[in-house]
């Protein structure tokens, strides 16, 4: 994934001198930056996006259908 004008992409170039710990705080971070600039807010991007059966859960396979619908 390379940089672009969307500011919730990154470069993976951004982690490489980063520790795990910071680097799954920034994927974090950044994620939670894309479901708000995609959807409005991160709850939002739950309830109409990732959680499809409305158990209140996100499975594997639900967040990685959000992802490609987002």
């Amino acid at each position: 994934m390379t940089a672009t004008s969307d500011s919730a992409v990154f470069d993976l170039r951004d982690i490489e001198n980063l520790d795990e710990d910071e680097a799954q705080d920034l994927a974090a971070e950044r994620l939670k930056e894309f479901c708000k600039e995609c959807c409005g807010s991160v709850l939002r991007a739950w309830a109409h996006v990732f959680d499809s059966n409305n158990d209140q859960r996100i499975s594997r396979v639900e967040f990685q259908n959000g992802m490609r619908k987002l």
